[in-house]
């Protein structure tokens, strides 16, 4: 198995990385049916980052949007070169079904769009470069995001933009000394700005709503009036519904947009509003008790009760599994049968992109169980048939 190169905060970049290696190692398991496969991980090569070293030898340099994607292009080429070139020779079993597009090496830069190569890089909260200088006037460091400034500086978040392009200088605990912080390129003289902190927002009130009986399987956003209200599975779902534009631009330099996620996330049941890219506010709500980190999109499931008709929405095979145990459940059982139209003890189980792309019309925000008609149920099943065939021709 091959799994594609990564660009690593320490300077490099490197075939034989994976966020998804323990994803990729279930499905092997599930496809195999077997129970114990031995796994070796190393490194096969490793390049400098030119990107993190531009960085470095040029702390004061702000890079476009065209510079930055040319420096990441120049260090992952060879990488990926020699990824396609592993791939032919070993021809790797595990790279998805064999097919073109788990086989073949892409390099973004081919979809490169020139007109955009000197826009500037990115105009996202938490992803805008923060300089810090002493009070001598000399550059100590060059944060890539106000989040990391925040953090360097052990500052609250909030209080990077106070102190932006102020004169008046900020008491770092962890440097043990005043600096001021400025947007790089800034020119001019800083003029002293009052700092006016904003009051800790008060917890979130809705009329028709109350936290604790809010659906846990979803993260709630309400508009202004905090009556209408859609849902999402995740944080970074969120993003890309507010942000449309900005998730796009992320999305096309392959940058994890911490910042944007991390104001979203601060600010649920909170009487504090994100100001979405379309100026509109949003209020951000969710039940106590659920746990962001347990919900991935790609892994939302429904547990369907064929004699009932009951189909409700949980957040990953593990937590049906938790819940079904009673019937003998478990994660690799109900990954075997996901998504086959296949029966296990009464009940079949859809992933939800699944599920919504052929009953679209049942979809209701905040809804997390549905009673399905017959027909419903054997729409649902017909498109296993469809799917099993339409692969059979192939």
């Amino acid at each position: 198995m091959l799994v594609q190169p990564q660009i690593t905060e320490i300077g490099w970049s490197c075939i034989g990385c994976s966020l998804d290696l323990i994803r990729l190692l279930e499905h092997y398991i599930n496809k195999k049916n077997i129970i114990k496969v031995h796994f070796f991980f190393s490194k096969i090569q490793i390049v400098t980052c030119f990107l993190n070293l531009f960085k470095k030898l040029n702390p004061k340099y702000v890079l476009t949007l065209g510079e930055y994607e040319i420096l990441l292009a120049l260090t992952l080429y060879p990488i990926r070169v020699l990824e396609q070139a592993l791939i032919d020779l070993i021809k790797p079993s595990i790279n998805g079904n064999g097919g073109k597009f788990d086989t073949t090496v892409y390099h973004k830069f081919t979809n490169w769009d020139p007109t955009r190569l000197e826009d500037e890089k990115l105009g996202i909260q938490g992803t805008i470069p923060v300089d810090i200088y002493n009070l001598e006037g000399s550059l100590e460091f060059s944060a890539k995001s106000s989040n990391d400034a925040s953090k360097m500086l052990s500052m609250s978040y909030r209080s990077v933009p106070l102190y932006l392009n102020n004169a008046k200088p900020f008491f770092s605990p962890t440097l043990d000394k005043f600096v001021t912080l400025r947007s790089p390129g800034f020119k001019g003289k800083l003029e002293f700005k009052r700092i006016q902190h904003q009051l800790k927002a008060s917890p979130l009130i809705l009329p028709n709503h109350k936290l604790d009986k809010l659906s846990i399987v979803f993260l709630y956003c309400f508009t202004e009036d905090k009556i209408n209200f859609t849902t999402f599975f995740t944080l970074t779902q969120a993003f890309r519904g507010l942000f449309p534009k900005q998730f796009e631009e992320v999305l096309k330099i392959n940058q994890y947009p911490s910042g944007v996620l991390n104001v979203i996330k601060s600010r649920i049941n909170l009487d504090d509003p994100v100001i979405a890219e379309n100026g509109l506010k949003y209020y951000f709500a969710k039940n106590p008790t659920r746990e962001e980190n347990v919900f991935r999109e790609n892994a939302i499931i429904l547990a369907i009760e064929v004699n009932t008709l009951q189909a409700k929405i949980y957040p990953s095979t593990v937590k049906v599994a938790e819940y079904l145990s009673n019937i003998g459940l478990t994660k690799r059982v109900c990954t075997y049968y996901k998504d086959t139209g296949k029966v296990y003890n009464g009940y079949i189980f859809v992933t939800y992109t699944h599920f919504i792309s052929i009953l679209p019309e049942i979809f209701v925000p905040g809804v997390d169980t549905y009673t399905l008609t017959d027909i419903q149920l054997n729409t649902l099943l017909t498109s296993y048939q469809t799917l099993d065939s339409t692969s059979a021709k192939r």
